[in-house]
C-alpha cells in the first residue's frame, strides 16, 4: 500500500530537521518556493493569457489560438479542481498532528485520512501550481517530440519542487502531492481530447496519405 509512506516519509523529514519543522518559515521554502512559486505560476498563467488574446487578433498568429486556449484552460482548471477538492475533503496537514507538534491527536498510520473541522489539506494545492503545467506535454504532441519531453520535464519539475518544499514545511504528505500530479495529469488529458486530439492527428493523417501517394506513384511508374 502507498499510504504508509506517508507517516514513514513524515517521520523522516521531521526527524531529519531535528524534531521540529524547521523549514516551516525558512526564507528558501517559504519566502522564495512557496509564495515566489506561486506568483511564478501565475506569471506563466497570465502570459499564456496573453499569448492566446494576441493570436485572436493577429491573422499571422492565429494557428496558436487553439495551442494557447489549452494551456490557459488545462492550467487553469486543474489549478482550480484541487481548490475545490482541498475544500470538500478536510483532511489535515503532517503539521496539524501531535506526532509532528501539533494538536491534533495522531491516532494510527490511517488517521490523517479522517476529516479534521475546516482545515484544508488535501489534496496539495500548491504542487497543483507546478503540475498543472504537465500541459505542455499534451500542447507539444502535435508539434515535435523534442518539445514534448522539454514540457513534460518542466511540468514535473516545477511539481516535485513545489511539492517537497511544501512537505519539508510539514504542509503535506507524500500521497497529497502523488494525487494532485495524477489528477493534474488526467485534467490535461481530458483538455487534450476536447481541444488538440483533431489537429495532433491531423499531421499524422496527412503524412500517411503522402507516403500513400508516394508509394502508389512509385508503382504505377
Amino acid at each position: 500500500m502507498l499510504w504508509p509512506l506517508d507517516q514513514i516519509t513524515a517521520d523522516e523529514l521531521y526527524r531529519w530537521q531535528g524534531q521540529q519543522w524547521y523549514f516551516e518559515h525558512h526564507w528558501i521554502t517559504q519566502e522564495v518556493i512557496h509564495i515566489g512559486g506561486k506568483w511564478l505560476s501565475i506569471g506563466m498563467g497570465l502570459t499564456v493569457l496573453v499569448g492566446g488574446l494576441l493570436a485572436w487578433r493577429s491573422p499571422e498568429y492565429r494557428h496558436w489560438q487553439r495551442p494557447l486556449a489549452y494551456l490557459f484552460l488545462a492550467t487553469a482548471s486543474s489549478v482550480l479542481l484541487i481548490s475545490l477538492l482541498k475544500g470538500i475533503t478536510h483532511l489535515a496537514c503532517p503539521w496539524d498532528f501531535s506526532r509532528y507538534g501539533g494538536t491534533i491527536a495522531w491516532i494510527n498510520r490511517w488517521h490523517h485520512w479522517q476529516p479534521q473541522g475546516n482545515i484544508r489539506c488535501f489534496p496539495a494545492g500548491h504542487a497543483s501550481a507546478g503540475y498543472a503545467w504537465l500541459s505542455l506535454y499534451f500542447v507539444a504532441i502535435g508539434h515535435s517530440k523534442h518539445w514534448r519531453w522539454v514540457g513534460l520535464a518542466i511540468g514535473l519539475s516545477l511539481g516535485l519542487i513545489f511539492g517537497f518544499a511544501q512537505q519539508l514545511r510539514g504542509a503535506h504528505f507524500l500521497s497529497h502531492d502523488l494525487t494532485t500530479a495524477v489528477l493534474c495529469w488526467s485534467v490535461s488529458l481530458i483538455w487534450f481530447r476536447i481541444l488538440l486530439w483533431p489537429s495532433s492527428e491531423k499531421p499524422k493523417q496527412e503524412k500517411r496519405v503522402l507516403n500513400q501517394c508516394s508509394s502508389a506513384t512509385s508503382s504505377a511508374s
